[in-house]
């Protein structure tokens, strides 16, 4: 059994664990919920041995495995003692494959070369390890090249190979899951919740760190709901319900965003003509396709069958072929720069390493494309001899969307790593906002942010729309949420447009031309 006795932790004056406790016994998958910034991070911290943990002080009360004390320093002291986690944002090396990434740090030598060399200069057994991964995603029913660049792979695919790396480790007893199911959807959520009940069979325990709360009711046996670093529930699935948990979580009624109105506009904003997009995962042939003015329209797919391709394409940002005419204007020399010239803002997927400046203010994310690309925010010198970024102005506009999209933040000045997902989504949504786009791209985005924020940031879209006649593509594997705000929905299949649905087509009906 994995223990946590009134586990304390503070960070300078601020409480984020305040006496939690929790028990998981082999076998057991136990979902955690909680919001942003109710502590689920710091637990996971510490039981993973994190750093940082020990470096701002250290952690009050006990842990226990198998009745035995255990206090990690190190990710290593975790990993001997059989503690394995995947972090929703990637971990591993972007420019190994995926066989090498697995296989780090684990490494089998080719045994005569051991003996010869010394296990310093003994050779990798790389047909060895080819083969035992091959094993290994077929035993999980994982279909990938394991020597794929682990830098090509898509988002979906790259947390089942973090997954894969965990497994494969012989000491795991206990596997901690943050956000497992992010930027899964539906099809490859079951395969994952697969994959966890076979690891349940074989009495490996595991914390289910979730927002979602459906799924931590129809996985985990047993939840815990964490509020302002306390538990604030703990009780049997089968004993829950959604809006209870959900009030439970936020102390608040659960009410969804929902679009009253459907566009009427027959002016098309944006047209795709025998479109083909090409990336080294998936692609898009022969698109025909209108989008209207002050449309909302959503585009979904399972993975690996168009989704991706069809934004990257739609932005530049890989090979393409076809017509793609923007506001009238034929984009002949596609790229992002050419894109964002034609009044088009890109909200990508992976917000940390594409959307976001982590290490800047809130103030110069909000303002740096507005700055770059629109001469937004520069101080006036005459006859513009200089152009000097306008520091007061900027700030002033970033205090303003902080109020307006309720981004929780102690100051414009604050660092944007130092926030929650959901209000780092809510900075790059204001960034775009800051270019006043009259097209708005978005991918994923709702992914890893907790249930409240993402009723917010869909009710930002539809005033975004409603109020500045914004003209909105989502991307997104949640079918749920597109059906919430969306006027229709094209759905790919093995890269070429199944069909387009209205928002009150069936779950069945949207099955069918999903698989």
């Amino acid at each position: 059994m994995l223990c946590v006795d009134n586990v304390s932790k503070s960070f300078g004056n601020l409480k984020a664990l305040d006496h939690i406790s929790l028990r998981i016994n082999p076998g057991e998958i136990h979902g955690l919920l909680g919001m942003n910034g109710s502590g689920k991070s710091t637990l996971l911290n510490i039981l993973s041995g994190n750093p940082l943990i020990q470096k701002t002080g250290g952690y009050s009360g006990n842990m226990l495995i198998q009745e035995q004390d255990y206090a990690p320093l190190t990710p290593v002291c975790a990993i001997k003692a059989g503690i394995g986690i995947v972090r929703q944002e990637s971990a591993l090396i972007p420019g190994l494959s995926i066989t090498e990434n697995i296989k780090l740090s684990r490494e089998k030598t080719v045994p005569f070369t051991k003996r010869l060399l010394g296990s310093h200069f003994a050779y990798i057994d790389k047909p060895g390890h080819r083969a035992d991964i091959a094993r290994l995603f077929k035993h999980i029913g994982v279909d990938i090249n394991p020597e794929e660049k682990y830098q090509n792979l898509s988002i979906e695919l790259k947390h089942f190979v973090e997954l894969a790396r965990e497994i494969d480790n012989p000491r795991l007893k206990y596997l901690l899951l943050d956000e497992p199911t992010s930027s899964l959807n539906k099809e490859d959520t079951q395969k994952l919740f697969k994959i966890l009940l076979g690891l349940s069979k074989k009495k490996i325990g595991m914390l289910f760190v979730s927002h979602k709360i459906e799924e931590v009711l129809s996985l985990c046996q047993n939840i815990t709901i964490m509020r302002d670093g306390k538990i604030a529930g703990a009780l049997a699935s089968k004993h829950a319900d959604i809006d209870k948990v959900y009030e439970c979580m936020t102390l608040q009624k659960r009410v969804k965003a929902l679009r009253k109105t459907l566009s009427s506009s027959n002016h098309p904003a944006v047209v795709l003509r025998d479109f083909s997009a090409n990336t080294p995962m998936e692609r898009i042939k022969n698109i025909h396709l209108e989008i209207f003015q002050e449309e909302i329209i959503g585009v979904t797919s399972l993975s690996g069958h168009g989704k991706n391709a069809f934004v990257q394409g739609l932005m530049g940002l890989c090979e393409t072929k076809g017509a793609l005419i923007v506001n009238g204007r034929r984009m002949n020399d596609l790229n992002p720069v050419r894109m964002v010239s034609e009044g088009v803002a890109y909200i990508p997927e992976d917000r940390h390493t594409m959307g976001l400046l982590l290490n800047q203010s809130v103030t110069e994310n909000i303002a740096f494309a507005a700055f770059q690309s629109h001469n937004k925010f520069l101080k006036k010198f005459p006859f513009n001899l200089f152009r000097m970024f306008d520091s007061d102005e900027a700030r002033k506009y970033a205090e303003d969307c902080i109020e307006k999209y309720h981004i929780r933040c102690e100051s414009a000045v604050q660092k944007t790593a130092t926030l929650s997902g959901g209000n780092q989504q809510k900075v790059c949504i204001a960034g775009a906002i800051a270019t006043n786009p009259r097209i708005l791209i978005v991918s994923e985005p709702t992914r890893g942010i907790d249930v409240s924020s993402k009723e917010v940031i869909l009710n930002i879209f539809l005033d975004i729309n409603h109020e500045l006649s914004t003209t909105i593509i989502v991307v997104s594997s949640e079918l749920d949420e597109l059906k919430q705000i969306c006027d229709r929905i094209v759905v790919f299949h093995d890269g070429r447009i199944r069909a387009i649905l209205p928002p009150s087509a069936s779950d069945p009906e949207f099955a069918k031309h999903l698989c």
